[in-house]
């Protein structure tokens, strides 16, 4: 594949690029270290070998990424998914596992709190299935990610995913779930899920 390139004003989510952070988040989406993230004005190469299912996953890394630092503290994390799990429902979002807890015994101050997802996931064939956190206490889940992230076809093989929520967390005992949802692809498999609970704050 032939090198990554971006335009950092409207590829990453702040128009910003840190590239140490940028490099950190490659390897924990279990991807091969960049041999070079390299920056010329406006435009951000990334240069190593890539396959195309790798590449995917990199768009969405350089999607999500908020270039402005920022000081991260991991208050605590769990495995919420151990073994693999076939996501069956379509149009809906469907539990593989999760975490209860109240995040409010951690900060009394949850401005700066959300969770942060990492799952392993393979699809096929079509593009289309999705990952989401929500709540699940009652009634109808509550979607935590506004724009959950599409797993596209990793051709047999399988990908790691890592996002954020971007809604309010609540400050009482919550059950916190990670759930996929296979839409148009064919099928859709997730194993090793992690919630890990982080304290964002600007430096």
């Amino acid at each position: 594949m032939p090198y990554p390139t971006y335009t950092i004003s409207t590829d990453t989510a702040d128009g910003k690029l840190n590239g140490t952070l940028l490099g950190e988040q490659i390897v924990g989406a279990a991807l091969p270290a960049a041999d070079n993230i390299s920056r010329v004005g406006d435009i951000l190469t990334i240069t190593g070998t890539y396959t195309a299912p790798q590449k995917t996953t990199i768009d969405g890394l350089v999607a999500a990424h908020v270039g402005a630092r920022n000081s991260e503290d991991i208050l605590d994390s769990w495995s919420v998914v151990d073994s693999e799990k076939e996501v069956t429902s379509s149009g809906s979002w469907e539990h593989q596992g999760g975490i209860t807890f109240n995040p409010e015994d951690y900060r009394s101050d949850m401005t700066n709190l959300i969770l942060r997802a990492t799952l392993g996931a393979k699809s096929a064939y079509v593009s289309g299935a999705k990952a989401q956190v929500t709540i699940r206490d009652m009634g109808t889940p509550t979607n935590l990610v506004t724009s959950p992230p599409q797993i596209d076809d990793t051709a047999g093989g399988w990908t790691s995913i890592t996002f954020d929520t971007d809604v309010a967390i609540p400050g009482t005992r919550t059950t916190f779930c990670v759930c996929g949802d296979r839409g148009a692809a064919t099928n859709l498999f997730a194993r090793y899920a992690r919630l890990a609970l982080i304290e964002v704050t600007a430096m």
